[in-house]
């Protein structure tokens, strides 16, 4: 393996709460580039709600830093003014660090312009991860800008071929241009069958249901496009037919308490359990 004891790697989390993507996206890459002999910073915002995913980050190595880009959904002005200030906090880190490399993670398809644009501006070689995407119609200014910055020095990444599909689309990109390289996590080999049965009835009776209850596990953030509301509505016909089913939300997040108020609407609260935050689930 090439030794880059020189090299700085720099990855930059514009967002306003960690998700799946943000936690356990950097897990493998983080400590794989130290092995390597990278030195590692990561920046994000100092939103309290972001703390957690800094600890994590520090755990596994890296050195991390405050940048404020946390980005809002705004438009018109506001939006502009906001990537300018995301530039010069950008420009400040970059200039401090003087990496060799950036690691952009964005969480959304819509964000990262001002972050882009300070990598360009000091045309540093950019990688940029388009984590959560979805069919949008952003003004044609914002998908010009972030096309000449796709076909410049940052590099679009898409996680699957859904999203390289409407990345192509959205920016009027190449395919062939976006790389593909879906998400992955280290997996532990399976216990051996006893193992696993003893587990399923723990968990069952920790749950206080029947040692044959067929468990439905949704492991996500409870914010609104995670769609557990959506879920909720469609398990009365579930439950109906199916008795035995129970459903599980791992999870914690600013739905909580609509989607605790619907459960109680529909009478669902023996069939459907949230468990917050878990610190035991490693995806």
């Amino acid at each position: 393996m090439t030794n880059h004891s020189s090299k700085t790697l720099l990855v930059l989390l514009p967002s306003w709460n960690p998700g799946g993507a943000d936690l356990t996206y950097l897990g493998p890459i983080v400590p794989f580039a130290i092995k390597a002999g990278w030195k590692v910073h990561t920046a994000c915002s100092a939103r309290a709600e972001l703390e957690p995913l800094a600890r994590r980050l520090e755990s596994l190595g890296a050195t991390h830093h405050h940048c404020e880009i946390a980005e809002e959904h705004c438009t018109g002005l506001r939006y502009q003014l906001m990537q300018r200030r995301f530039r010069r906090n950008t420009l400040a880190v970059l200039n401090t660090l003087d990496p060799d490399a950036v690691l952009l993670v964005l969480p959304w398809s819509t964000h990262g312009l001002g972050v882009m644009r300070a990598c360009q501006a000091r045309a540093i070689p950019t990688a940029t991860v388009f984590q959560l995407v979805r069919p949008s119609h952003p003004p044609r200014w914002r998908r010009r800008a972030t096309r000449a910055l796709l076909d410049g020095c940052c590099h679009p990444i898409a996680v699957s071929e859904n999203n390289r599909e409407i990345l192509a689309s959205l920016f009027d990109i190449e395919r062939e241009k976006i790389a593909l390289i879906h998400n992955g996590i280290d997996v532990e080999p399976d216990p051996p069958p006893e193992s696993i049965a003893k587990i399923r009835l723990e968990t069952r009776r920790a749950l206080g249901v029947d040692d044959h209850a067929v468990l439905c596990l949704t492991t996500a953030r409870l914010a609104p496009q995670k769609g557990h509301l959506h879920l909720v509505e469609a398990l009365p016909a579930v439950v109906s037919r199916h008795p035995q089913a129970h459903f599980i939300f791992a999870g914690e997040g600013q739905e909580r308490i609509a989607i605790e108020a619907r459960i109680q609407q529909l009478r669902l609260d023996t069939h459907v359990h949230l468990l917050g935050e878990r610190k035991d689930i490693d995806i």
